[in-house]
């Protein structure tokens, strides 16, 4: 929710697009009444799989190989599957876009853009560590055992430890929202919008790149250089690896946010359907051309 409340925030979203946003999500708030507005609705996509709905599944993450270079896995690692979370957000703008799409469809897809882009700045989404322990993938972290050092939280595996931004958010808020867990998070978008602005000359360029290909290989970039550094149990992680992965997360939840808030306006303000298709295009042929097997990441471990 933190990253929809960013975008929100963000100034970069117009009244017009605000307002247009609001009602397209509140089209089937009815059936769910713990997602009725924009930032309730970031978690829609994980109460589908809650309730059993995982046909979505594979559009939460984008499994991009990272190899060991010490203990390499027995055979080359697959390419990602086509129906991931990149192929996910471009097929859902597509639709939200579209001119002939119902209300129902656009609700359903503006829902689901709201949790994916959250979901692929995410670097253990875009990720899975193929090696001699790991010869068909680490699952984005879900098999790397790790042994937290003591923090408010407790996970025995990596993904979670991600997921829950490093021990930065660690309860779940009720929803809907009530006037206290409201403020909670603006207050909290405030303060890392306050440390990661949108005007930071490192962060400014990646706002402008509507390349969900590349927001992919940035998260995995991440995960390489920054995720997969944490040793395994019995090891214990050290707090200097929590620390870190706070920071990153924090910038990560801002950058989704300013990328989720641009996106939008430029759902509802692209007059052009040209423009729209194009987007889409070159998103989609940039995830088809991508070498992966060439382009997997190595580490040492």
């Amino acid at each position: 929710m933190l990253t929809a409340q960013v975008a929100l925030d963000s100034g970069i979203m117009s009244a017009a697009t605000i307002q247009s946003t609001q009602a397209i999500i509140a089209e089937i708030s009815s059936y769910f009444p713990q997602s009725p507005e924009m930032i309730e609705s970031a978690c829609w996509a994980d109460d589908l799989k809650s309730e059993g709905a995982y046909q979505e599944a594979n559009w939460h993450f984008i499994d991009i190989p990272i190899e060991s270079t010490t203990t390499p896995p027995p055979s080359t690692p697959p390419s990602p599957e086509t129906e991931n979370v990149v192929w996910a957000i471009t097929e859902a703008q597509s639709t939200v876009y579209g001119k002939k799409s119902t209300l129902l469809d656009k609700s359903r897809q503006l829902r689901f853009i709201v949790h994916f882009v959250g979901d692929v700045h995410q670097p253990l989404h875009a990720a899975s560590y193929f090696s001699e322990q790991f010869p068909e993938g680490d699952a984005g972290g879900n098999a790397w055992p790790i042994t937290l050092p003591e923090a408010p939280f407790y996970t025995n595996e990596l993904h979670a430890v991600w997921d829950s931004g490093n021990g930065l958010w660690v309860n779940d808020l009720s929803r809907p929202l009530n006037p206290s867990s409201q403020a909670y998070l603006r207050d909290f978008a405030a303060s890392i919008m306050s440390e990661f602005p949108s005007s930071n000359p490192s962060i400014a360029p990646k706002i402008a790149d509507f390349n969900v290909t590349n927001w992919a290989i940035e998260s995995n970039e991440y995960a390489a250089s920054v995720a997969y550094t944490a040793p395994q149990s019995p090891t214990p992680i050290p707090q200097s690896y929590i620390d870190n992965g706070q920071t990153l997360c924090k910038q990560q939840i801002a950058v989704g946010g300013y990328r989720l808030a641009s996106l939008l306006e430029f759902i509802f303000t692209t007059t052009s359907d040209k423009r729209a298709k194009e987007w889409r295009d070159e998103a989609i042929e940039a995830l088809m051309n991508k070498k992966w097997k060439r382009g997997n990441r190595r580490l040492r471990h």
